[in-house]
C-alpha cells in the first residue's frame, strides 16, 4: 500500500472507502496487538500511527515533492514541478517568499488532476492556503 499509493490521488471517495475497509480488515493489525477479530480496529491503526487513506496519499505526494525540490527523485518526476519564486512573473507577490509550488493548469479534470504535478503541487500547498485564508483549487 505504502509504495505506490500516490497513485491515488483523485480516486472517488467510494473506492477510497473500500480500500480503507480493506486496510481496516487485515489480519496483521489484530496479530501485533492480540486482538479479537471483531474488537474495533481503528484504535489500533492509531496506536500503529497508520494513517487513513486519503491522508496516506497526501502525506506521499508530498514526500515525492519534498525529494524533487531537494534533488533527490527522479529527474522525470522533479521535471514538473516548478516554485512560484523560480516564475518571473511572480516574484514580486507575496507567495514567491513562500514554498509553494505552482499548479499546472489542465483541460480534463479527470485525469489532468490526478497528474503527479498537479496533485503533488496541490497537495503541497494546501498548507499555505489554509495558513493564508484563502480558498478555493
Amino acid at each position: 500500500m505504502d509504495y505506490c499509493n500516490s497513485v491515488l490521488a483523485g480516486i472517488s471517495g467510494q473506492l477510497q472507502d473500500q480500500l480503507q475497509s480493506v486496510l481496516n480488515a487485515a489480519p496483521a493489525v489484530c496479530m501485533v496487538f492480540s486482538a479479537k477479530r471483531s474488537e474495533r480496529i481503528t484504535p489500533l491503526l492509531r496506536k500503529l500511527h497508520r494513517l487513513r487513506v486519503p491522508e496516506q496519499v497526501t502525506f506521499r505526494l508530498c514526500v515525492l515533492a519534498y525529494r524533487c525540490l531537494h534533488g533527490t527523485a527522479p529527474s522525470y518526476l522533479a521535471g514538473g514541478l516548478l516554485r512560484t519564486s523560480d516564475v518571473d512573473t511572480r516574484r514580486r507577490l507575496r507567495s514567491a517568499d513562500t514554498a509553494m509550488l505552482v499548479v499546472p493548469s489542465t483541460r480534463r479534470s479527470t485525469l489532468g488532476d490526478r497528474s503527479f504535478p498537479v496533485a503533488s503541487a496541490r497537495a503541497w500547498n494546501r498548507p499555505y492556503r489554509r495558513l493564508s485564508g484563502t480558498h478555493g483549487r
